[in-house]
């Protein structure tokens, strides 16, 4: 008996410090109301009766006089015929107490083998704006009679009562009790399921379904803290306003985490074999559990502590497809356009805002499961290391390799293209708001800006979405379109994403970053409609900074003002570099040159970027060019060129990467940086050479007065 009221509850340390202050003499802390017909019960004990309720307090177990007081109170109906008492209430019992209490029933008739009497307390639930008394079963003894049970309490002297600081007490000094008849206990590797005898033949299946839930939790998952406790859940009647609960203590002790707790299931929900909902929420209850117990543990946070609630509702959601049959939640399907809204839009203090948004977030989540390195433990590393100044969101975003900029834009994409979810091929269509009807040869130019009314500002790590409309096609086969992103952010952390639209289903055409830009051509035989989903990956936390992003839309054959468009129908790229390049053999030697590094290579325009790529004889080589809206700048430049020979054995490898290059000759096409001004246009620049097993290195290069970076687009036959 003594290691189960050690085991019932230990972690109510979180409340001590609250009680302090609750009970403080302090003049200006509100004085506690006496409760009605109060006894005045001192270190002395003594005896509270009521009907045929007894407490007994013991000499020793209270440190001062308390005004305590029980009464019979209307039942909740909790337990239904299952009940064979009234229902009584206890009022003004201090938390901290030095003994525990008997209680005392007496009753007339016959009682099932197994007895209990169940304790309940009332909490009020912040997330889900309810109340609910939340119940535990504690065994009794027959004595002639009367049923004789205990109120337990932990080692420190803390009496069992639902006290948590974010699952807050309606009142922390007030506790139900009856006597249970007809109840049994069904005892599995980790649970003790009380419920009604009724109910035999339904044991089984769902000690099945909830050791199911705990395989997934720990071995699956492998975030649950608590393992190998036995969890007490007890089946009751329960009333419609009433909700899955957990009631629970923690605390942490060099992260030794301890809890009481308490899983009320609805008899209803097993009768009716609804063992998805009774185990999606178990899931939640249990994860609920564990990041509060971490949530209490971070003191002075820096953070929203909402930054922290939609994240759970987010891997509430998330986790639904381990439960149920359903491969997404009804939550998120509701919640879908959720990621368009910013992804810390439920940084809120609206309660349904952090919650739906949370739901519909449940799709990032699934995609950093399956495409990153997040895995499925990821939100168990998420709340693991949040602290004082790392926030909930930053936390998750660690969990992740890869460049941001990159896997966040893919997450769109994936989601639109029903590549995360399998959602209705028309979802992202119907609800777009930002709409251009092209309806005549005069529609030509449309900018989506902040100025829009339904556009807006992008908040930090956000996406919006757009459609265009050919109710007009040009009769002109030349007739392209032309796409574009422009904003104060670094061009290099947007992204966009064409989609066409034929027979209201999407058809995935290309991903553009945010400093290219893309064309469509021959409008006449092309798409319908078309939708657009431009994505702000830039952004810092707490990533609720907003700005202002334009999606520019030409159409026509001429994008260049008034005067021509600049000829991009380039197909040959030639370059030379001139810098000096320190070099290391392998037997350690140094030795710098200066040397001219001419190339040129073969390839095509698509839009404002030059791609090659080619492999003749010894040599292969890839290359991509960017030129800005104008053509008169090389926005940047990546090429990589082997080359490699088994007779005699020889390989070459050089990789130039180089940026914001002006134009020099506009009539032949000639883009040059010089001086020392070319090594500021130089991202990166390497070099390695194997000659019949001697390595040479390039390690560093330097520029001076003669340096050069030259660059020739040509168009040839």
């Amino acid at each position: 008996m003594t290691s189960k009221i050690a085991r019932i509850v230990l972690f109510f340390s979180i409340l001590l410090l609250l009680t302090f202050l609750s009970c403080s003499e302090d003049p200006s802390s509100p004085k506690e109301e006496k409760p009605k017909d109060a006894v005045t019960v001192g270190v002395n004990g003594g005896t509270l009766e009521s009907g045929d309720c007894k407490i007994v307090i013991p000499s020793g177990a209270l440190d001062k006089d308390y005004e305590i007081s029980i009464s019979d109170v209307e039942s909740d109906g909790a337990f239904g015929e299952n009940t064979v008492s009234d229902l009584y209430e206890i009022v003004g019992l201090p938390n901290e107490i030095n003994k525990p209490l008997k209680i005392i029933f007496k009753y007339t008739g016959e009682l099932s083998e197994e007895k209990f009497i169940a304790i309940g307390s009332e909490y009020y639930n912040e997330v889900y704006n309810s109340t609910s008394t939340i119940y535990n079963l504690h065994e009794a003894i027959d004595s002639s009679g009367f049923i004789i049970s205990h109120i337990p309490l932990d080692n420190s002297g803390i009496l069992w009562k639902n006290t948590n600081s974010n699952k807050l007490l309606v009142d922390n000094s007030k506790m139900f009790i009856n006597i249970l008849n007809q109840y049994k206990t069904y005892k599995t590797e980790h649970f003790k399921i009380s419920y009604p005898i009724i109910q035999t033949q339904k044991m089984q299946e769902l000690a099945n379904n909830l050791e199911a839930v705990y395989d997934i939790m720990v071995n699956d998952l492998e975030y649950l803290i608590y393992k190998n406790l036995e969890i007490p859940v007890v089946i009751r009647y329960q009333k419609e306003t009433a909700n899955y609960s957990i009631s629970f203590q923690g605390y942490s002790l060099e992260d030794n985490y301890k809890i009481e707790y308490s899983f009320n299931i609805s008899r209803d929900d097993v009768n009716l074999n609804n063992f998805e909902k009774i185990k999606t929420n178990f899931f939640n209850a249990f994860f609920d559990l564990e990041i509060n117990v971490r949530y209490d543990n971070i003191k002075n946070k820096q953070w929203n502590q909402n930054d922290y609630h939609w994240i759970r509702f987010a891997f509430y959601s998330w986790a639904e497809k381990y439960l149920t049959t359903n491969t997404y939640s009804y939550n998120f399907a509701n919640n879908n356009f959720a990621p368009f809204n910013g992804v810390q839009y439920g940084a809120s203090s609206d309660n349904a805002i952090y919650m739906n948004h949370g739901y519909g977030m449940a799709s990032l989540i699934e995609y950093l499961e399956k495409n990153t390195s997040f895995g499925k433990n990821g939100f168990r590393n998420t709340y693991k290391n949040i602290s004082t100044e790392i926030d909930p969101l930053t936390s998750m975003f660690k969990n992740v390799d890869g460049l941001f900029v990159e896997w966040f834009s893919d997450y769109y994409k994936k989601l639109i293209n029903n590549e995360i979810y399998e959602l209705p091929k028309n979802n992202f269509i119907n609800s777009v708001n930002s709409i251009w009807n092209i309806n005549n040869a005069n529609d030509t130019l449309k900018i989506f800006n902040a100025q829009d009314p339904k556009v807006d500002t992008y908040l930090d790590l956000s996406a919006k979405l757009f459609k265009i409309k050919l109710n007009y096609k040009p009769v002109d086969e030349t007739y392209k379109m032309r796409l574009s992103v422009k904003g104060p952010v670094d061009q290099f952390g947007l992204y966009f994403h064409v989609f066409g639209i034929q027979n209201n289903e999407l058809t995935f055409i290309e991903s553009v970053a945010g400093i290219y830009y893309y064309e469509i051509p021959n409008l006449r035989n092309s798409y319908d409609e078309f939708l657009v989903c431009v994505v702000n990956s830039n952004g810092s936390s707490p990533y609720t900074d907003e700005s202002d992003i334009d999606l520019k839309i030409q159409i026509g054959n001429n994008f260049n003002g008034g005067g021509s468009e600049p000829n991009l129908d380039y197909n040959y790229c030639e370059y030379m570099l001139f810098v000096n390049r320190f070099y290391k053999r392998e037997d350690g030697s140094t030795f710098e040159q200066e040397t001219i590094i001419s190339h040129s290579v073969k390839g095509e325009m698509i839009g404002n970027r030059f791609i090659a790529k080619q492999e003749i004889s010894a040599f292969a080589d890839t290359l991509e060019l960017t030129l800005n809206e104008t053509g008169d700048t090389i926005n940047s430049l990546n090429w990589k060129s082997w080359y490699r020979t088994e007779s005699p054995s020889s390989t070459h490898i050089t990789e130039i990467e180089t940026f914001n290059v002006p134009i020099f000759n506009s009539g032949e096409k000639i883009f040059r940086v010089s001086g020392i001004q070319t090594c500021a246009s130089i991202g990166h620049y390497s070099f390695y050479q194997d000659f019949q097993g001697n390595e040479t290195i390039m390690e560093s290069f330097s520029c001076n007065e003669n340096s050069y970076l030259e660059i020739q687009l040509s168009k040839r036959e």
